[in-house]
């Protein structure tokens, strides 16, 4: 009995954990677009697209560049592995939201904030 009830509360834990993965992926899916930055280099981050519109991809472009690569989500946190570059070179973002706008710090990062908002 001990061991069907362990094995039950796992089942619980990795179908929420899911849950809570499948509305992620919904809250910050589509395109993102920063409209303002703080902590240095601010000008060149403005206007800079995060767009997460495919399934586990994440394409980062602005009038320059386009960056396409693969992201995992979670309630708190993506990531970032640009196509083609080594496996070690993956960056990890916290967000949250205030209100329409997706705030991005990167996790061990330089200090950036950025705050982005959704394209129409």
């Amino acid at each position: 009995m001990k061991y069907i009830l362990l094995l039950f509360c796992s089942l619980a834990l990795a179908c929420q954990s899911q849950k809570q993965k499948a509305t992620s992926n919904q809250k910050i899916s589509g395109a993102w677009e920063v409209v303002r930055a703080e902590g240095g280099m601010e000008s060149m981050n403005i206007g800079t697209v995060y767009d997460f519109s495919e399934k586990g991809r994440l394409t980062l472009s602005n009038a320059l560049l386009k960056n396409p690569g693969t992201t995992e989500i979670t309630d708190s946190t993506f990531s970032f592995h640009a196509d083609g570059t080594d496996s070690t070179l993956k960056f990890i973002y916290n967000y949250r939201f205030k209100g329409d706008t997706m705030v991005v710090t990167m996790k061990d990062g330089i200090g950036q904030v950025l705050y982005l908002v959704k394209k129409k």
